[in-house]
């Protein structure tokens, strides 16, 4: 990301600053960058704010079950449970 100017500077800190997190969508949509900027240059305690109060950390550790896969199930579980549900394949 080019950060020639001041904007693009305050945009590229803001984004670093929000690896890891979900920010709030339409606190970014409404964020004007010239407010985390001061004397030319990035606020980084006005980035800092800015995080801290529009966004969450993202979830750590265990997905739910029903979001992993079962790899050693293979495809003939899959196409089983199907014909289960739905009846054989014509």
């Amino acid at each position: 990301m080019s950060t020639d100017t001041p904007e693009a500077a305050a945009r590229a800190a803001l984004t670093t600053a929000l690896t890891g997190r979900r920010a709030n969508t339409r606190a970014v949509l409404e964020l004007d960058v010239n407010t985390l900027i001061d004397g030319g240059g990035v606020n980084t305690a006005k980035v800092a704010a800015w995080v801290r109060d529009n966004s969450t950390p993202k979830p750590t550790g265990d997905i739910p079950s029903r979001f992993r896969t079962q790899p050693e199930a293979g495809v003939d579980v899959g196409i089983a449970e199907a014909e289960r549900r739905f009846g054989p394949k014509n």
